[in-house]
């Protein structure tokens, strides 16, 4: 594991998911959702299948533990529900016998598989399948599954989409029809840390399956797809590879996803050649002193969803590593940075972007360097919320990131706490004690004041305090949703990759007002801006020289070391405002 974190991202159809996983590892509710069912086993985990029987967790979260130590999260993980049992029927029913017998790879029969079955037609189900594989069940139509774990470390994965039971049947689910999954990179040094075979089956009720495999390499994995040739509309299979340079603080990665319409591949090979690869350098600076950084890549193919996996390395701040990316056409890889301050226990920030990267083509980017700040990014959020501030019939949503380096990267806030409060004419509606929220309000058209006031605890010390607080006029908007004129303010100022200016110094940075993509906001009319060495106790005018919505700013650093504070205040031509304050933007510090 090398103490890396591994997340199933969130699923993408809408649904209950089935989660298996060792009897011990069952977390709290995390309170997030995904949208599939999933059947899932990590077999990288020897110790979990000698630990006992796998089984449904209950709640919609997991950890996976190996030898008492957190190794993973499974987000978002709703229980399928009690398996039916199709021998209890009231006898109106067509009952057939469905005998399942597992062969392993040596050719004798095995004795150490796991098979899932599902009905696809009319309602889907779960059915429990007993330990001699002899199962009684109704007319209809079947997804079977299984694994078949060999004694020499080998695992196959068998799969029959849709089995149509019209009779009493027998299936043969032999180990020897399985073909070796095989990935193979340009540098023959580095060692794969993630293999992930995600196949994604549909069912007549539109919730569908999603059948999850994954462990630290493809060595000595092999899968076969049974029954019927010809493929199987709204199948899909993702086959995702991952390798580092070595277990800490390698320089580079390989982030490697390959899909499939219809089908599940029998075995499937691929040696990755670099002109296929897109090339990324990235920086990555540090706001916490003494934080780790972590970083996940998933890949995202809208033309063929599926849910997966992702796995955090973890590397020193600041550093810069080199992210070779496969670039199929239609995929996005979605990137998360997070960073840790191990020792005082805190995940400060987390930050979402997105990739849209092509062979043989270098990029070069930077994460983690401030000023962090809000931003209308577009990101796919991780809750599958609408990243917005806008108003659905006569209800307000807030949801906004409060801690992005970029306007087009989302962040998770980590180590915030702190209050959304909305005012209606000058009455408040209500105060959140959190920093999203839902408010209910009259159809009638009002003026109203949004603030979002947002504190960092330990081991935070940039951006300990992110005031945002908006002025705009609304009304009803039966049936629809409406994004409401909101703005933020985006400061970048040229910083070190410890979030550092010079102290003494005269420095110019430009600032942006960036409206809410969407809304009936316009131009900006005024911009000002203050500044503040104490933490916000004093404050004075910055000179700023705005041209449209942007400006320069011109500030005058003190001779001390310390922090600078930014406020802003904007009004667009529509009479919307925004008054925007950071806490401890940067740093200063001597040459």
């Amino acid at each position: 594991m090398r103490g890396c974190l591994r997340q199933i991202i969130a699923a993408l159809l809408a649904g209950p998911v089935l989660l298996t996983a060792p009897a011990a590892t069952a977390a709290e509710p995390s309170g997030r959702s995904v949208g599939q069912r999933v059947a899932s086993e990590r077999t990288v985990f020897g110790a979990v299948r000698a630990a006992g029987q796998m089984r449904v967790v209950p709640g919609n979260a997991a950890s996976l533990l190996r030898n008492g130590v957190l190794g993973g999260k499974l987000i978002g993980m709703p229980p399928l529900g009690e398996p039916r049992s199709f021998a209890a029927t009231s006898g109106e029913e067509e009952l057939y016998d469905l005998t399942l017998l597992h062969t392993g790879r040596d050719g004798a029969p095995s004795t150490d598989h796991q098979p899932f079955i599902v009905k696809t037609d009319g309602e889907s189900a779960w059915v429990d399948v007993p330990a001699d594989g002899k199962l009684r069940l109704p007319r209809g139509e079947y997804m079977i599954s299984t694994k078949i774990y060999d004694p020499e470390g080998e695992v196959t994965d068998l799969v029959w989409p849709r089995l149509e039971l019209t009779g009493d049947r027998t299936v043969d689910l032999d180990a020897r029809l399985g073909q070796p999954l095989t990935v193979t990179v340009p540098n023959p040094s580095a060692t794969s840390f993630l293999a992930e075979l995600v196949v994604n089956i549909p069912t007549d009720d539109g919730l569908g399956i999603s059948l999850l495999s994954w462990s630290d390499s493809f060595e000595r994995r092999y899968s076969a797809q049974l029954g019927p040739a010809g493929a199987l509309d709204g199948m899909t299979t993702r086959i995702g590879s991952q390798w580092s340079g070595g277990p800490a603080d390698s320089p580079y990665a390989y982030r490697l996803a390959w899909f499939e319409s219809g089908l599940m591949p029998t075995g499937f090979s691929r040696r990755v050649r670099p002109a296929e690869l897109a090339t990324v350098r990235a920086r990555y600076a540090v706001g916490t002193p003494g934080a780790t950084g972590m970083l996940a890549a998933f890949a995202r193919n809208d033309a063929v969803p599926s849910g997966g996996f992702v796995e955090d390395v973890a590397f020193a701040l600041p550093t810069t590593r080199t992210e070779y990316y496969n670039a199929e056409p239609g995929v996005v890889w979605e990137n998360n940075f997070g960073e840790v301050q191990a020792d005082a226990g805190g995940l400060t920030n987390q930050l979402w972007g997105a990739g849209h990267y092509r062979p043989g083509r270098t990029y070069r980017e930077t994460w983690n360097r401030g000023v962090l700040g809000p931003a209308f990014s577009g990101i796919r959020t991780p809750d599958r919320k609408p990243e917005e501030v806008a108003r659905t019939d006569d209800t307000i949503n807030v949801n906004l990131p409060l801690y992005s380096d970029t306007a087009d990267r989302y962040s998770w806030p980590g180590v915030s706490t702190g209050t959304t409060s909305l005012y209606r004419d000058g009455e408040l509606v209500a105060e959140l004690p959190r920093l999203t929220g839902r408010f209910a309000v009259p159809a009638t058209d009002a003026g109203y004041r949004l603030r979002i006031d947002a504190q960092r605890g330990k081991p935070a010390d940039l951006a300990i305090r992110t005031i945002v607080e908006w002025t705009f006029r609304s009304g009803g908007s039966p049936g629809r949703t409406t994004r409401l004129p909101t703005s933020v303010v985006r400061f970048t100022p040229t910083l070190d990759d410890h979030q550092t200016a010079p102290a003494g110094a005269t420095v110019r940075f430009p600032v942006r007002v960036h409206r809410q993509p969407g809304t009936a906001g316009g131009p900006v009319r005024t911009l000002a801006v203050g500044v503040s060495y104490d933490d916000g106790r004093t404050w004075s005018q910055a000179e700023v020289t705005q041209i449209g919505d942007s400006g320069l700013v011109t500030l005058h650093h003190p001779q001390s070391t310390g922090y600078v504070s930014l406020r802003a205040a904007a009004t667009d031509n529509a009479g919307n405002t925004v008054k925007q304050t950071v806490i401890r933007a940067y740093r200063l510090a001597s040459d």
